[in-house]
């Protein structure tokens, strides 16, 4: 998740100095920096022991939930909460939620 979070950082870096801060492209680097620094900011208030124990797999779980969630910005940007497809994206990010606070029980 570090690794993402500096690569996000990075882009936006370069995007800032390409783009208007209205951008479509700068606003969903800057949506997806903040779901991953608040998805870090979670794991920290786990306590050190139960942060240790969780594995690469959740990890990729909170990435696929961010990657998820910016999907879901950028089509919310576009078409109406009530589209189909906005729909299925709510659909899979709360049961991706439910299967990563699963695995935190």
């Amino acid at each position: 998740m570090v690794l993402r979070k500096a690569a996000v950082e990075a882009d936006l870096a370069d995007l800032a100095t390409k783009f208007t801060e209205d951008s479509r492209n700068l606003r969903a680097r800057r949506f997806e920096l903040n779901a991953i620094s608040r998805e870090m900011e979670k794991m920290q208030t786990l306590g050190r022991d139960k942060a240790t124990r969780l594995s690469d797999t959740y990890g990729h779980l909170i990435l696929s939930k961010v990657a998820l969630e910016v999907e879901l910005n950028e089509l919310l940007d576009r078409v109406t909460p009530e589209h189909p497809d906005v729909k299925k994206k709510k659909a899979e990010l709360t049961a991706l939620k439910r299967e990563i606070d699963n695995i935190l029980e």
